[in-house]
């Protein structure tokens, strides 16, 4: 299997509600379009290069393919390899959970 192959396995993981947030987040902003099923979206520095459709349903047939055309446009934006992106979009949601236990025991460290 070809690396392009697994991102593009990876990819049909991705969930493009998830993969707008996250683009938001970093500043990429969404410009209306005359379709409902899909999301055209420009980057923080509106360089055209970079501009992405995203399909707004998993029933595309190429649904796999144009998420890993926009995950390799948004990965090359921030400098990033593609396989680190791809995890950061799968990954669950999640916080970190700190704890300290104080008694005789944990005193000195």
């Amino acid at each position: 299997m070809s690396y392009n192959n697994y991102i593009e396995g990876l990819a049909t993981k991705v969930n493009y509600l998830a993969f707008q947030q996250y683009l938001f987040h970093k500043g990429w902003r969404k410009v209306a379009t005359k379709r409902e099923d899909v999301a055209a979206i420009i980057s923080p520095d509106d360089n055209p290069n970079f501009d992405l459709l995203i399909p707004l349903s998993r029933a595309f047939a190429d649904y796999g393919q144009s998420i890993t055309q926009a995950i390799k446009r948004v990965a090359n934006f921030e400098n990033r390899d593609e396989i680190q992106l791809v995890n950061d979009l799968i990954a669950p949601p999640s916080d970190i959970v700190r704890y300290r236990v104080e008694n005789e025991a944990t005193a000195n460290g």
